[in-house]
Formats: structure tokens, sequence, C-alpha cells
């Protein structure tokens, strides 16, 4: 599991602007924090319990109640709280860590294994830059297992364009990869601030690992100073694809582009900016930065996939807006709204993403025949 230290560091950033009282018969956040650093992991239960009581469903509080539970050395009780607690999307990864070391100390080995991968899946070392399972004792039962390795590295490469604009990028290939062969390629765009750990999340969680399993290309990038939705970004993006047909025989001489929440509202930006260079846009979620209609009809010709959980309302009603004026203009777009589920789409990571992409680009190359 996470040590103490590091673990209230995540915690503390997630924590500001809730840490208010609750009144006289609950400890506040804080103060719950506070017994944890000290590491009274009877009092953080029992004060988590406590907090619960008066405001249900807090996932800072129910975070505590796990970690204090599997810290007191009940890893049974605590399975279940780990569980409850990767629900939150803020705590998935790291709750999701210490679900698999709650089962690797029950003797769940199979469980540990796979909720270890839902853990890297969901961005559980990449997006925080450590990888502890290779050290945490609470993972030595499953240690020897070849499932317990951690996936090949990704190379990550600097690229200039002729504007002065970089970024980083990753061509993440196939192991028998034949550069004169013609491959699928992705462009994944990753969520949030769009950086290069945000990119390899994209990469791990939702389409690298199986979209090379299944013989594609994969280009992750990371934003540019100006962003991808400047003009500046723009011309960046449209010069990273001409170096990478350089080195890559294009099926069907265009791109396919995905992105996550922001990296969704990118890759519409550079759908709509350059239309004739991709098959499909995919957003998990994502929407146009301005959904003009004028905008929106210039995608005619390309598949677009919105996915969104049901949970994510203010995503949710903004692809409601624009999936019908797509569909208006002809357009091949579809909506699919993932039930009990938030901003991050923990159903459509692993190989639910990459299938129904797989069956979609089949079916361009067939129609192009």
């Amino acid at each position: 599991m996470r040590t103490t230290i590091a673990l209230l560091a995540v915690i503390g950033a997630l924590t500001l602007g809730v840490l208010a009282s609750s009144g006289d018969a609950a400890p506040t956040l804080e103060e719950i924090q506070q017994l944890a650093d000290s590491q009274k992991w009877s009092a953080v239960v029992e004060g988590s319990r406590a907090f619960l009581s008066e405001t249900p469903d807090d996932p800072v509080a129910e975070f505590f109640l796990a970690y204090g539970t599997h810290a007191s050395g009940d890893y049974l009780g605590a399975i279940p709280l780990h569980e409850e607690s990767s629900r939150n999307p803020q705590f998935a990864p790291v709750s999701l860590y210490n679900l698999a070391c709650a089962h690797a100390l029950a003797g769940h080995k199979t469980e540990a294994l796979d909720t270890l991968q839902r853990a890297r899946a969901s961005g559980y070392g990449w997006l925080h830059n450590a990888n502890p399972s290779q050290r945490d004792p609470d993972l030595d039962s499953i240690r020897a297992d070849a499932r317990f390795k951690l996936p090949r590295p990704i190379e990550f490469v600097e690229f200039t364009g002729t504007n002065g604009q970089s970024c980083t990028y990753a061509l993440h290939l196939p192991d028998d990869f034949d550069p004169e062969q013609p491959a699928p390629v992705i462009v994944g765009m990753g969520p949030g601030s769009e950086s290069q750990g945000a990119a390899e999340w994209g990469l791990r969680a939702v389409w690298g690992e199986q979209a090379i399993t299944r013989g594609w290309a994969v280009v992750a990038a990371s934003r540019p100073h100006t962003g991808w939705t400047s003009d500046q970004g723009k011309q960046l993006m449209a010069e990273l694809l001409d170096h990478v047909e350089t080195r890559v025989s294009v099926e069907g001489g265009k791109f396919h582009i995905a992105g996550c929440s922001n990296g969704g509202r990118s890759a519409f930006a550079l759908a709509i900016h350059m239309p004739e260079r991709f098959h499909s846009i995919s957003v998990i979620p994502g929407t146009p930065p301005r959904a003009r209609q004028a905008d929106l009809e210039r995608l005619e010709g390309l598949a677009v996939r919105m996915h969104v959980g049901d949970g994510d309302t203010p995503w949710l009603e903004s692809n409601q807006m624009i999936i019908g004026p797509l569909q208006d203009f002809g357009i091949d777009a579809t909506l699919t709204v993932y039930e009990n589920e938030g901003h991050v789409i923990g159903a459509i990571q692993g190989p639910v993403f990459m299938t129904g992409l797989d069956e979609l680009h089949a079916a361009i190359m067939q129609r192009s025949d």
C-alpha cells in the first residue's frame, strides 16, 4: 500500500476546499488526515465512520475509512471499502492499487493481479510518475507472476515544428511492425493538462496496449505551449502527422484521432481544422471548443464516436446538444452513454474501446474498396 506520507501528499491536493467541519459529533476531514499522519488507524476508522454518518458518500472520508481499515490489518474488511473508494475518479488509481495490495495480503492472488492491472489502466504509476509496486512488500505474493511485470517502456521524443512550437510524442508500434506494410494509426490526446504523463495514461489505459496487439500504430503527443486548439498548435499537429507518415505506411492515407476530456476538445478542434487527415474522431468524452454549425459540418465524411458517463452531467449535456446537428448533416455520428459512470469511464478501458475502433476501421476500409 502507498506509504502514509506519500499517500497524504496525494490526498492533500484533492481535499483542499472541502476540509470543513461537519459539526461537533464528528471530526473534520483535516482532523482525520492528522490522525492518519500519526498512524492512529483505529481512530481514523472511527472518525471516518462518524464523518460518513453525517455526510454520506463523501469520497475523501470513504478513502480514509478504507485506508485506515487496511492499515489496521483488516484486509478482508478493507477490500469492499477500497472497491467503493475506487468508484470516485479522483481516487480510482490509488484506491485500486490499495485494493490489489489487500487482495494480495489476503491470499487472493488472481484478484490481486487483476486489480493491479485495473490500477495501471486507470493511470496509477504513469500519472503519479512512480511504480511502487516493484518494491512494495504487500505484493510479494504475486511478484513472481508474469502478469506482475510492467509493460514495456514508452519513449517520448521532442518534435519541433517550423513555427517554433514543440511537443513530445511517442510512436508506439507492434513488436513485428513492418514499415512497408499499411497499418491503421490512431493519434491519442491525453486528458487534463494534456501533458506527457496524460498522453501516456491514454496510451496505457485506453488505446495503446490494445492497439498494438491488433496491428495498429499509436501516436501519443503532449500539448504544445499554445495548446492544440490554437493556430500554431494545429500547424504543429499537421507537421507531426507528416513526420509520422515518413515512418509508417498509414492505411487508407488517413489517421484516426481520439481524446479524453480536454484531449477530446483538442481532437475535435484538430479534426474540424483538417478533416481530410482523419477517418474518424472518438472522444471519451469531448466536445468542440465552439460548437458552431459550420464547424460541425466540416466533419462530413468522418465517423464521430462520442462516449460519456451518465453521471458526467455537463459533458453529457454538451454531447446531447451536438449529436442531433451532426446527424442532420448526414455524418455517421453516435453517442454512447455509460450507466453508473462519471467523467473517467472505466467501462471503456481495456479492450472495449479498441474493439469498437477496430470494427469501425474495417468497415471504413471495406467501403473504400
